[in-house]
């Protein structure tokens, strides 16, 4: 292939050997259709993956279907990505078919086509609703567009709508549903998505007994949709439409349809009802290194699982943990090493680090288990003051001035990046006054939910973000703005500013930054904050339909209010 593809292809595989079945039928369509395609390969096998000049393997680790794709959305360079199913045939005319199907008016974000029967035995994958092509839009109820089996999106447009959510879909907690999910999301958007029949891939048939097992998850996902974008309206909808099929089954006799819809809705009713908590799953301990392993005293148990733009993963061994990052920046092991080096040099509350490995472009950590709890809102005074002195004890690891770091040029290009328009003079010029301050070890995430109370005192944990060339204070500020409330408090910062006598002042000043560029400080290390969070909002897999940023309104309240 010479030149951007025309069409990239993403199949995820847990290493069935059926992909190679799958990518041999997408290279004929490709030069069938005499376009320049990319396939890419997702690899969750806890083998290693093969190796092909004519293919792109990504190697993550088995999370869950919806991770797969997006890290497949994530590597793709077309304009244009789809995806199919690693025991799925596809037609000779798929990829001609997809591409003439999003230069078809009205041009649509979205295209779903058909799943068709492979072979001749058992039950069809799923029925198709029609044989035209049709156009949806608006309230539509997602599921009768198409299956996850075959779609394809405009890149752009699906990264605009971070991806797939990492809920949903099979091996989540959602367990199926993110085809749905994201049809959803199109539709409600404004988005066109398109059924085209002539864009058809092949799947296998299933014996009587699969096709009534996959009916529960496939309810469940429905019902995990609804619950999690509290939607009555399509709890309505496929509640209503499981009733009309129970009809049918009536109608004609049918007891294997009527089964078939009675598993479906209890898996739907489920799916609504029940609260949803996603563990870190086993299944990726086969990917473990033996140096890890050899690390932990006692058998796993997987603790929840932490998702802010990139997953996170731990498991308790004992007295220890295990932190496992697929694909981490490579800030994040220096973020690991800094805090062991401050531990090393006597800086208190710091959790030992035992080891920490990349292996398969995954990060595998393991440091000591801290028994403590976060502080309770209006116990501040009860712990503030001695945090706040570690605080300032970490600022005094100082360095060059910022502005000198290689890493700052790129990290206000982020922050600006990330910001409303409207506030990045303001925020630009803010950068600009304290880059002559000197850099200090920052913990970099010093929220009041870091802060973990034991009986001997407090641990602190979240270093991620951790860097030996952060700004001046922002740990300061942050743990200060929320110390007091579920919410950043902005009356505290901006009463900082304005008050030069004040506490929080006189503590700033002592970490390395002095009055004079106390208001760029503030404002600063809030557009750090905001950006971060607008970062992790935006990555692919995050959650949709959640509230505004924590730290974008706070951003805009002090900008208004310092000016």
């Amino acid at each position: 292939m010479s030149g951007p593809p025309a069409l990239s292809v993403v199949v995820a595989t847990t290493g069935r050997q059926t992909w190679r079945r799958t990518v041999d039928s997408l290279r004929n369509s490709a030069a069938a259709g005499q376009a320049a395609t990319e396939i890419l390969l997702v690899w969750q096998a806890p083998d290693h993956p093969p190796v092909s000049a004519e293919l792109r393997v990504l190697d993550v680790i088995p999370v869950s279907l919806s991770y797969a794709r997006n890290c497949g959305l994530a590597e793709s360079q077309g304009d244009f990505v789809a995806f199919v199913d690693d025991d799925e045939v596809v037609e000779e005319g798929y990829v001609r078919g997809v591409l003439r199907a999003f230069a078809t008016s009205p041009h649509p974000e979205a295209i779903f086509g058909a799943v068709l029967p492979l072979d001749g035995n058992g039950v069809p994958y799923c029925m198709t609703e029609g044989e035209q092509r049709e156009i949806f839009r608006g309230r539509r109820a997602p599921w009768r567009v198409g299956t996850g089996g075959n779609m394809a999106f405009r890149r752009s447009a699906l990264v605009r709508a971070a991806g797939f959510d990492v809920h949903m879909g099979v091996a989540s907690p959602g367990r199926s549903g993110e085809d749905t999910e994201i049809i959803l999301r199109f539709l409600r958007s404004g988005s066109t998505v398109v059924f085209d029949p002539d864009v058809v891939v092949r799947h296998p048939k299933k014996t009587e007994a699969e096709a009534l097992a996959s009916r529960q998850p496939y309810g469940f996902g429905t019902g995990r949709l609804a619950r999690r974008n509290r939607d009555v309206k399509v709890a309505a909808q496929y509640s209503s439409s499981l009733a009309l099929a129970f009809l049918a089954a009536q109608r004609t006799g049918s007891a294997r349809r009527r089964l078939e819809t009675w598993k479906t809705l209890q898996g739907f009713a489920v799916g609504v009802l029940a609260p949803g908590r996603w563990m870190s799953p086993v299944r990726i301990l086969d990917r473990m290194p033996q140096e890890t392993g050899r690390l932990l005293p006692a058998e796993l148990a997987p603790l929840p699982v932490r998702f802010a733009g990139q997953p996170h993963f731990r498991f308790r061994a004992g007295g220890r943990v295990l932190h496992v990052h697929d694909h981490p920046d490579p800030a994040l092991l220096q973020a690991y090493e800094l805090r062991e080096r401050l531990r090393g040099q006597g800086l208190a509350g710091v959790p030992r680090l035992h080891g920490a490995r990349m292996d398969r472009n995954a990060l595998w950590v393991v440091e000591d288990f801290v028994a403590g709890r976060p502080p309770r809102l209006g116990t501040a005074e009860q712990w503030l003051p001695s945090v706040s002195r570690w605080a300032l004890q970490l600022s005094c690891h100082q360095g060059s001035p910022i502005g000198e770091s290689p890493m700052w040029p790129k990290q206000r290009e982020r922050v600006l990046g990330h910001i409303a328009p409207g506030l990045r003079k303001t925020v630009a010029r803010a950068l600009d006054d304290v880059a002559a301050c000197p850099s200090t070890a920052v913990h970099g995430s010093l929220h009041r939910r870091n802060v973990l109370l034991t009986g001997e005192g407090f641990r602190v944990g979240g270093w991620e973000h951790a860097q030996s060339g952060g700004l001046p204070g922002q740990d300061l500020l942050l743990l200060h703005a929320s110390a007091r409330s579920g919410q950043p408090d902005a009356r505290l910062l901006a009463a900082v500013v304005l008050d030069p006598g004040h506490p929080l002042g006189v503590d700033l000043q002592a970490a390395g930054l002095p009055g004079e560029v106390r208001m760029a400080g503030v404002l600063a290390a809030s557009a750090l904050w905001a950006a971060r969070e607008a970062a992790a909002a935006a990555a692919l897999g995050s959650r949709t339909g959640s509230s505004s940023f924590t730290f974008g309104p706070l951003l805009e309240r002090l900008a208004r209010t310092l000016a």
